[in-house]
């Protein structure tokens, strides 16, 4: 076990526990009951890191797939069948940006982008196996971890249903996209994943309809 501190990017640092000898799927059920954000996500980019880092071309592979499987055994635990448990959506909190700037803001894009990469096709291939159980999960949670540029990022490769957020999570979806990053595309594509029998009728009951 390691205690690891974030170089500071504020009057606070966030300090992490990595457990450095175990496995993801040992500590996740723990520490998404706890709602241990920061400290699941430190630890899936310390154990892919571990990976992506290698210099050996055949050792990088062996700890890749040593990875892969550790964190698609990881969705198994969490996302059940039968039952989700508690907090299990924290597991995609390291894919959220603000999430992984705070618990290491000095990880450069290119090794940002391989770790997120790495970790989105492990999830992605679990889903596709695993879609029923996945279905279970709390979509308003689920975008409160993600936040709403990357919900509307892994829509499709996640299967995301943005009829099963709530009026709430639809109006946070809207607002982004219209007033923050202004993709009309998106907004559209959105809108019309929604059921709606007129122009005029609420979509996912948030105050926005076609016509607005």
């Amino acid at each position: 076990v390691v205690r690891y501190a974030a170089p500071e990017v504020s009057p606070h640092k966030q300090t992490s526990t990595i457990y450095a000898s175990g496995r993801i799927r040992d500590i996740a059920l723990e520490l998404c009951s706890r709602g241990a954000l920061q400290e699941l996500a430190a630890n899936i980019v310390f154990h892919a890191l571990i990976a992506l880092d290698c210099k050996s071309p055949r050792e990088a592979a062996r700890r890749e797939q040593q990875f892969r499987s550790d964190l698609f055994t990881t969705c198994s635990n969490l996302f059940e069948v039968h039952h989700v448990h508690e907090g299990a959506e924290c597991i995609f909190a390291v894919l959220n940006p603000n999430t992984l700037m705070e618990i290491s803001p000095t990880l450069r894009q290119n090794r940002q982008k391989r770790l997120k990469e790495l970790v989105t096709e492990t999830i992605e291939d679990w889903v596709v196996l695993n879609s029923n159980a996945f279905s279970k999960l709390d979509a308003m949670r689920l975008l409160e971890v993600l936040g709403p540029a990357t919900f509307i990022k892994l829509r499709s490769r996640f299967q995301l249903r943005v009829s099963a957020l709530s009026g709430e999570g639809i109006e946070v979806l809207f607002y982004h996209l219209v007033h923050e990053v202004h993709n009309i595309y998106s907004t559209m594509q959105i809108a019309f994943a929604l059921p709606v029998s007129s122009l005029s009728d609420s979509l996912g009951g948030s105050s926005w309809t076609l016509r607005k």
